[in-house]
């Protein structure tokens, strides 16, 4: 049924913008929550390659392994890796710049001009221009993530032969 004074199919398009609207927006901040999550992957990474090469150096150390020879290839490549995780992991961070559009002062520049469904029309185009750089860097992120996951890994099996080694 149409609105006062406004055909079926007007009414019928405004709801369509709007649903439109809605989804870009929800897109938009789904991907800004999928960041901070790999952000948050990243710092439990970070914080767990730092402590299982803090505490296998202490362990070491308290120890007082006589041959440090035998397990230092394993310390070297321990500490190898934690530095490349550390650039890997820091690039990851400095990343995280989201586009957001429109900004404000566009949207109240546009808003003063044009019509609700123009306007409407505008800002789905800007949240999806914004949506697909974001989603470029979503796959960057998600990379380097993937790839400091794996450094993290390879540093506990570094750390686990030195351990090992240590015991022996």
């Amino acid at each position: 049924m149409a609105s006062e004074g406004q055909p079926e199919n007007t009414s019928a398009a405004h709801r369509r913008l709007r649903l439109t609207f809605d989804l870009a927006f929800w897109r938009q901040q789904e991907q800004i929550e999928q960041g901070r999550a790999l952000d948050g992957k990243l710092g439990q990474t970070v914080g767990f390659n730092a402590a299982m090469v803090a505490l296998f150096g202490t362990a070491v150390l308290l120890i007082g392994a006589a041959d440090l020879s035998t397990i230092g290839v394993f310390m070297v490549i321990a500490a190898a890796l934690f530095i490349a995780n550390a650039v890997v992991s820091t690039v990851a961070f400095l990343i995280g710049r989201w586009t957001l559009s429109p900004s404000l002062e566009e949207l109240r520049r546009y808003a003063q001009h044009e019509s609700e469904d123009e306007m409407l029309r505008w800002v789905i185009d800007e949240i999806l221009l914004a949506v697909r750089a974001n989603e470029r860097v979503l796959r960057i992120k998600e990379t380097l993530v993937a790839v400091a996951i794996a450094l993290t890994a390879t540093t506990a099996v570094a750390i686990a032969v030195a351990a090992i080694r240590v015991a022996l």
